[in-house]
């Protein structure tokens, strides 16, 4: 994905000018004279700096969906890669738009980046943002996915003990496993509806067949 690209998934902010930069290097520019410095944070861990001249309130709703494509980019993934899932998602939230609230990839950190853990960690997502960037696979029903290595459909999460809220809005979620060129199971597709039982067997279905298109990193990180 081209950053001109990128920016036309957050082309809802009204902004002329932005400047992304993470510790390394600028990711993304346009325009010149950014007005406004937002930090930008993922799990609690500075990774990079927006500078744009969105509204305050915009520009920090940007840092934090930007956040995990950043952190990403730190850790030693490639930035094109994780731009190109933040497209995949998206296409998946076209699918059905009226069921996907919330929608992201949650990844298992030690394929994607070499880490040792078994922790998910939160990659390119749309929608509010949340404070669970990183879930132990011992809990939730993201965890619960992966564990099981199953599609996790709850039609009410508030009467499963297994949900994490992520949102006080959220009534049911639907959580596919994603894999590899092997076949085994390496991040997951999370969608969250504010509808209670939004996610029928047809419903399911179209997700289950457009997780068949996802495509694993290019090269496992050693």
């Amino acid at each position: 994905m081209t950053s001109m690209s990128l920016l036309s998934i957050f082309s809802r902010f009204k902004f002329k000018t932005i400047l992304l930069e993470s510790h390394e290097k600028v990711l993304i520019q346009k325009g010149s004279g950014p007005l406004y410095e937002t930090p930008i944070f993922f799990n609690e861990l500075e990774v990079g700096i927006l500078n744009c001249d969105a509204s305050k309130e915009e520009a920090a709703e940007m840092a934090e969906l930007l956040a995990p494509l950043i952190y990403f980019e730190n850790e030693g993934g490639s930035w094109d890669y994780v731009t190109e899932l933040l497209t995949w998602v998206l296409g998946a939230k076209n699918l059905v738009p009226s069921v996907t609230d919330w929608i992201g990839i949650y990844y298992k950190a030690n394929y994607f980046l070499g880490k040792k853990t078994t922790d998910l960690y939160l990659g390119p997502y749309l929608g509010e943002a949340t404070e669970h960037m990183v879930i132990p696979l011992e809990r939730g029903l993201c965890g619960l996915a992966l564990r099981e290595e199953r599609v996790v459909n709850v039609a009410n999460v508030h009467e499963n003990a297994d949900h994490i809220a992520c949102s006080l809005k959220t009534n049911s979620e639907l959580i596919i496993p994603l894999k590899n060129d092997s076949g085994e199971l390496i991040a997951e597709l999370d969608i969250d509806c504010h509808k209670l039982g939004a996610f029928t067997p047809e419903i399911e279905k179209i997700f289950q067949e457009y997780a068949l298109t996802f495509v694993p990193p290019k090269k496992i990180v050693e």
